[in-house]
């Protein structure tokens, strides 16, 4: 119910169950900026923020405040991203590169939820699935919009009108 999907959009980035109602804010926001932190795509930044805005998935059982803390921090892993992209430190090579390795990790994640045999793993392994459907096309998108020759000479950057 309710609890299991707190705790699933509570313990995602680290597996772990949950922020308890009584911890301080400071240690929630870490955890919400480590969450962020965690996410390499952009384009699963941007799934994240709508599956907040419309409670859905994981963010079901989460209270407004944790939303709220979430949002803030994908809201600044969104502008890390833009600013290394505008100041040219975010090559696309680079960038897919991180892409790649995000979805081989998203992908041990989600086999990890679904073989914990519950409601709450299940719902878990399904969020992980989807961001890495939104990885892998976002990656094709890369690749067929020039990123592959971006990839062999290393030097191009991440275009700032993509997402």
């Amino acid at each position: 119910g309710a609890q299991d999907a707190a705790q699933v959009a509570g313990g995602e980035a680290s597996g772990a169950r949950g922020t308890a109602p009584s911890a301080p804010a400071e240690a929630a926001s870490s955890s919400e900026d480590a969450y962020a932190a965690s996410i390499e795509s952009f384009d699963v930044v941007n799934f994240e923020l709508a599956e907040i805005e419309k409670r859905s998935g994981v963010y079901r059982g989460m209270s407004e405040e944790d939303r709220a803390a979430r949002r803030r921090a994908l809201e600044a892993r969104r502008a890390w991203i833009e600013s290394q992209v505008s100041q040219g430190t975010l090559t696309m090579a680079a960038y897919l590169s991180r892409l790649r390795r995000a979805i081989t990790q998203e992908q041990h994640s989600a086999r990890a939820h679904k073989a914990r045999n519950d409601v709450v793993g299940k719902l878990m392994a399904i969020h992980a699935l989807k961001r890495v459907r939104i990885m892998k096309e976002e990656l094709q998108g890369a690749i067929d919009e020039g990123g592959q020759a971006a990839e062999a000479d290393g030097g191009a950057q991440a275009g700032a009108e993509g997402g």
